[in-house]
């Protein structure tokens, strides 16, 4: 059995209506055209949905069963048409983001917080992870776009940079380095170096700079977390270099961090979405916003941590 959506609605209206021309009124078409829609249901199910006389019309038996199904239908239905029109508006649905934890905790809460404000019905779901993770959940669709170091020069992808992120010297805050006017990234060669794990943006960089700068670190230790190269530090294992933003997250008070120069090298930070793709309308206003966000004036970091 095949029954159109148009002859459904057309058949709740002539029952609502009472009459062929109440609901051909209401179905905004002529008498004879409602006729039709109902003659051809009648034929698809293959018994009479109406009695009717010269005045009015009557539900069959088997037309009272239709009309609990048709009514149960077309309400599901008008439901998920309205869940389609919200989601196309950018009033409800669910955002993934895959993010640095740095950059989630940086700028997402009062994004989040905002956007929230406005978007009540946007459920958003943030996911922290290494550089690599972040890159594979944007890839394969489990995050709708992610936060990341980069630029990421890869077709795959699109890139849009939010703001740059410093790299310095991160070190006891007693420590005789920082009597020096300056520190050069030449430092590490004679001083325990404290590495980030591979695979995490700030190994990335730190790597690279020490190959274009031919400076062989005297690497000592390697860690994962943040919060364990802070505590490694406080305990005078060594010391490391650390974007800026990295900092609260090492939680420490006995630490300084200080811009390295020679070369001053910084962290490119952005936001990366699947090249192609089209995004909701709720992804692409979160975006935007995220974007409204990072253009302001960064403020200072409130950590347990101290600029020299």
């Amino acid at each position: 059995m095949r029954l159109t959506l148009n002859q459904l609605r057309a058949f709740l209206n002539l029952v609502e209506g009472g009459s062929f021309i109440e609901g051909a009124r209401r179905q905004s078409i002529s008498q004879p055209a409602l006729s039709r829609l109902i003659r051809q249901m009648e034929v698809e199910i293959g018994a009479r949905l109406f009695d009717r006389d010269t005045r009015n019309t009557s539900l069959t038996p088997i037309g009272r069963e239709l009309e609990v199904i048709t009514r149960r239908l077309i309400t599901h239905i008008d439901e998920e048409f309205d869940r389609i029109s919200h989601l196309s508006n950018g009033n409800s649905g669910t955002i993934h983001i895959a993010a640095l934890p740095t950059m989630s905790s940086y700028f997402l809460p009062s994004t989040i917080a905002s956007y929230g404000n406005a978007h009540p019905g946007i459920k958003i779901i943030v996911n922290e992870a290494a550089a690599e993770q972040v890159i594979t959940s944007v890839l394969s669709g489990a995050a709708d776009f992610g936060l990341i170091a980069g630029p990421l020069l890869d077709e795959r992808f699109t890139w849009h940079e939010l703001f740059c992120d410093r790299f310095g010297l991160v070190c006891r805050n007693d420590n005789q380095i920082l009597e020096n006017d300056e520190c050069i990234w030449s430092i590490f060669e004679n001083s325990p170096f404290i590495s980030m794990a591979k695979g995490t943006s700030v190994r990335k960089i730190t790597d690279l700079t020490f190959k274009a700068t031919r400076i062989k670190a005297s690497t000592r230790t390697q860690c994962s977390q943040l919060g364990s190269v802070g505590q490694l530090i406080s305990e005078g294992v060594g010391i490391t270099a650390l974007p800026e933003l990295s900092m609260p997250f090492i939680g420490k008070r006995n630490l300084a961090w200080r811009l390295l120069s020679s070369p001053i090298i910084d962290r490119k930070l952005g936001i990366i979405t699947r090249a192609h793709i089209t995004h909701s309308k709720a992804t692409q206003k979160f975006i935007k916003q995220l974007i409204k966000n990072a253009q302001q004036k960064r403020t200072e970091s409130e950590g347990d941590w101290i600029s020299v």
